[in-house]
């Protein structure tokens, strides 16, 4: 009994090894292509995958560098990261008397046309490059269990669809970076993987990056005929606030609140008002302008458009609101101008209705005084002082009641402007 055990134990350690060091010496001799650490057999074919029980599976490890680019009026981003993919290979043979300490041995990486490779497409790819110094950057590794493992640095560009940017620059958005089979379904061949990233390697952007797994209902592609196995990772972007509070938000909200200077002016002051209010609503107008060059392609209006709107339209209403007292002036000059030249020739008339009087009977009495020619204007000058009195009454009431309305009607924009778009930002 224990001499049998000990043949089973013996072919087992060095029968077998002998027979799998006979096989790849005799793959050697007949194989087109050798290397000292695999050989494949004669009938090796490349345009037919492994043959296993189930599907094949293809495993991804993609450690992403940074995103290093996002081009939100293109809808793309562009990701460094290590494109590495691994997959069986039964079909070579290794050669047992190489150093398989590691449980894997590197090889050149231009090895991997002589093998089948898995038909891996990036959905919605545009460009995928692969850096080069004096070669490609890039690995194969033949692993002890007969699997390859190929690794390459790249920079992929995809599309990021679906992007709205109604809310910018309060917007966040979602992009994937998908991976699928073109011709093998998903009872052929499974997607798997993990993905590494550390956000320390980032460079600065003008949105906040988050990563993650894709979601499950994701990792199945419907095709025109069958369903694909996916994997990837979703990709979360929220665009910062800060530099817009300090560029946009801010200046536009202090040229608003400057226009309120205006309702302390006097109105008798017209240059001073009219210059203050036109060189603000013309520098709103122009810091517009300028900001809608840099504004994503949207289907309707923004968010920052709308906040610029309505600071023109409060500045427009501050000038508004001072043509229209200007306005009621003018008509208040007119009536009273009206009044005044009526008053003028009743007294002119009663003038000379008293003088006509009096020269006849200082006629008969010999002693003609006529009155003095100024004497008619006493009662129609005294109503002046009256008139300014009204208009600048009138001035101050309009002014007071807009330095509290206007306020006002900023804070209530301010208020429902924050609170539907912030909360529509976090839902």
């Amino acid at each position: 009994m224990k001499m049998l055990l000990f043949q089973v134990i013996w072919f087992l350690c060095f029968g077998l090894r002998s027979g799998i060091t006979e096989d790849f010496t005799e793959c050697v001799r007949t194989s087109e292509f050798v290397s000292q650490i695999f050989c494949l057999p004669a009938n090796y074919r490349r345009d037919v995958p492994p043959q296993t029980i189930g599907p094949l599976n293809v495993f991804f490890k993609l450690p992403v560098t940074e995103i290093s680019e996002i081009d939100d009026r293109k809808s793309q981003i562009t990701i460094r990261m290590a494109y590495k993919i691994r997959w069986p290979e039964h079909r070579m043979i290794l050669n047992e008397s190489a150093d398989w300490s590691n449980g894997e041995i590197n090889v050149r990486p231009d090895m991997i046309k002589y093998f089948w490779t898995p038909d891996i497409i990036v959905h919605d790819l545009i460009k995928f490059e692969k850096p080069e110094v004096m070669n490609e950057v890039a690995a194969l590794e033949i692993v002890r269990d007969h699997s390859i493992y190929y690794k390459v640095r790249s920079s992929i560009t995809i599309v990021c669809k679906g992007l709205l940017f109604l809310q910018y620059p309060l917007d966040k958005h979602t992009c994937f970076l998908k991976l699928s089979s073109y011709g093998y379904d998903e009872d052929k061949m499974k997607l798997s993987g993990k993905y590494e990233y550390d956000s320390t390697y980032q460079r600065t952007l003008n949105f906040g990056v988050q990563l993650r797994d894709l979601r499950r209902e994701m990792r199945s592609w419907k095709g025109s005929a069958s369903n694909y196995s996916v994997y990837g990772i979703e990709i979360t972007l929220t665009r910062h606030l800060v530099p817009f509070m300090l560029s946009v938000y801010l200046p536009t909200a202090m040229f608003v609140v400057m226009s309120w200077v205006s309702f302390f002016i006097p109105a008798e002051i017209v240059q001073a008002r009219i210059i203050l209010l036109l060189t603000l609503c013309l520098v709103l107008i122009n810091m517009f302008n300028t900001t809608r060059l840099n504004i994503p392609v949207a289907s309707s209006v923004t968010a920052l458009e709308i906040w610029f709107l309505a600071c023109i339209f409060i500045v427009f209403l501050s000038l508004a609101e001072y043509a229209f007292i200007l306005k009621k002036s003018v008509r208040q000059n007119e009536g009273e101008k009206k009044k005044f030249l009526a008053m003028k020739n009743l007294e002119t008339r009663e003038r000379f209705r008293r003088n006509t009087s009096r020269i006849i009977k200082m006629h008969r009495s010999q002693s003609v005084n006529m009155l003095p020619l100024n004497n008619s204007f006493n009662s129609a000058s005294s109503i002046h002082k009256p008139i300014e009195t009204r208009k600048r009454e009138y001035s101050d009431l309009l002014d007071s009641k807009s330095r509290v309305i206007f306020p006002i009607l900023f804070s209530v924009f301010n208020a429902c402007y924050w609170s539907y778009f912030l909360i529509l930002s976090l839902s």
